[in-house]
């Protein structure tokens, strides 16, 4: 007897970049930033009412500010983005604090940023305008107390907001490669030196089904995506689209990409350069 095929639901256009965070309620108006304070953003994920539509971290104020601004303007129901936890050397939070009051400079710099990097080069000026322009921001940069955060965002929550008219994500080519394509092999070596055509961010996809990888050019500036579920294909697909120019590079891409492959089909957390924190048994 043949069994019917399950058919997969359709994935959520909310949120548009992977990151490390956790989902509640997508159509909420409140978005919690525990900053560098990893137990503080599981803690309160456990927690947190109806209305608050997504806990995460971050650490960078570049790539990482980015991310966060990305998924607040691509969602028209946040309105307030409640900043809390430990505040790193990075300045994360003064970064976006300092974006929406004080925008950025013709070179993506953010203006008023006390932090090292502060460069947004892949935002567009519509993106700092929504995100300017709808969001409260609360600061509490410090709170560790989740009974207090908790309480700032249920009194965020009740203000019942309504959704922002106007929404913006990045529009930058994205390839989704069949698992069965076969990728040329390389040889992969030598030592290290940055590559000449940019960087890599990797993560799993937003719901965690996906590998996402994300071409930055030297400048800054997010100009790639490449989706799916297999290491081997993604790393050729780069490879052949000529994103690699160093063989150190690419041989750390491979680690990486076999990481995140190794996660996603075990369900563990990925988070790049991290090692993975894999299941004991006994």
């Amino acid at each position: 007897e043949t069994v019917p095929a399950v058919e997969r639901p359709p994935v959520p256009s909310w949120p548009v970049t992977f990151g490390a965070y956790h989902l509640k309620d997508p159509t909420g108006s409140v978005a919690i930033c525990t900053l560098a304070s990893e137990s503080l953003m599981d803690e309160l994920a456990l927690a947190v009412p109806s209305g608050v539509a997504i806990v995460g971290r971050v650490f960078t104020e570049n790539f990482g500010v980015e991310k966060v601004v990305t998924n607040i303007v691509a969602n028209p129901h946040l309105r307030t983005l409640l900043l809390c936890g430990t505040e790193s050397r990075h300045q994360v939070g003064g970064t976006l604090l300092a974006l929406q009051e004080h925008g950025r400079d013709d070179e993506g710099r953010v203006l008023g940023s006390e932090s090292p990097q502060p460069i947004v080069r892949s935002l567009s000026d519509d993106a700092i305008r929504i995100y300017r322009e709808k969001l409260t921001i609360v600061d509490l940069r410090g709170e560790q107390s989740q009974e207090a955060v908790l309480t700032r965002a249920r009194e965020a929550v009740s203000v019942g907001r309504d959704s922002w008219p106007e929404q913006w994500q990045p529009d930058v080519p994205t390839v989704r490669p069949e698992d069965g394509a076969s990728g040329r092999r390389h040889g992969m070596a030598g030592r290290f030196t940055p590559d000449p055509r940019g960087l890599f961010l990797i993560g799993l996809g937003p719901w965690r089904d996906t590998i996402e990888m994300e071409h930055y050019t030297r400048e800054g500036h997010l100009d790639f995506r490449i989706v799916g579920t297999s290491a081997e294909v993604l790393c050729g697909t780069l490879l052949e689209r000529g994103l690699v120019a160093d063989h150190s590079h690419a041989l750390y891409l491979g680690r990486e990409a076999q990481k995140a492959e190794i996660a996603l089909h075990l369900r563990l957390d990925y988070e790049q350069d991290r090692a993975l924190e894999l299941p004991v048994r006994r």
